[in-house]
């Protein structure tokens, strides 16, 4: 695994082997740090020609409805511009059940807004399986 980001709240890793992107978020994410996050993930995207995506979620305390409302009006549109709808991402939710309920909401309204694959698990493992399958 190749560090392309870290801070207090995340850090963003390439795996060269399976050729997807990393995200780990924890603590409470800021509203702004939210947005660098995931700027992040898109200009590691089109720099690594990487289009998978594994979004582990689960030791978020929290992140804002103000952030996930960017996600999917502002940063969805980019990635679709930058890369198409060819991105294929596995979101593992968080423990705590507010972070969590918001997730799956974010999940269900991209998956219907967009033809990105995208699905929702409980932990890391099946995620993984589900996002390097062939």
């Amino acid at each position: 695994m190749e560090k392309l980001f870290e801070t207090h709240y995340a850090y963003i890793e390439h795996d060269n082997k399976n050729d997807l992107i990393f995200l780990k978020m924890k603590n409470v994410v800021e509203h702004e740090e939210y947005k660098t996050m995931f700027l992040t993930v898109l200009e590691k995207f089109v720099e690594k020609k990487c289009y998978r995506l594994l979004v582990d979620q689960s030791d978020v305390q929290k992140s804002s409805m103000e952030s996930r409302a960017w996600l999917v009006t502002k940063w969805i549109p980019m990635v679709r511009q930058e890369i198409g709808e060819n991105a294929k991402c596995a979101v593992v939710l968080a423990r705590n059940m507010f972070s969590k309920i918001g997730a799956q909401y974010v999940v269900g309204l991209v998956g219907t807004i967009t033809r990105l694959d995208i699905k929702s698990f409980s932990n890391h493992e099946d995620a993984m399986h589900w996002l390097v399958e062939d």
